[in-house]
């Protein structure tokens, strides 16, 4: 029996992300899958319910300023300009 994809929401550091799951009834260890620019969770269904065939339990969140709760698109940008920053002080 194949399982469903559910939509939930998750809180973490007081956000609320949208997170695509499924296989949660399952036994197996937890998979979390990470989408990166411009993707959402969206592009993990198929694999998703692959894993969840074998077991596993699946969680895909839609990252910040993919989720619409989420979507502080200020704080996405300072967070990747500290990495790059920080990136360039490392490679010198």
């Amino acid at each position: 029996q194949e399982s469903p994809i559910e939509i939930l929401e998750v809180t973490a550091n007081e956000m609320n992300f949208r997170c695509r799951v499924c296989g949660m009834d399952n036994n197996g260890e937890s998979v979390i899958l990470l989408h990166g620019f411009p993707e959402t969770s969206h592009m993990w269904e198929k694999v998703m319910k692959f894993l969840a065939s074998k077991g596993y339990r699946c969680l895909a969140p839609d990252q910040r300023g993919y989720s619409p709760e989420v979507a502080d698109y200020v704080s996405v940008f300072s967070e990747s300009k500290a990495r790059i920053d920080w990136e360039s002080v490392e490679s010198r």
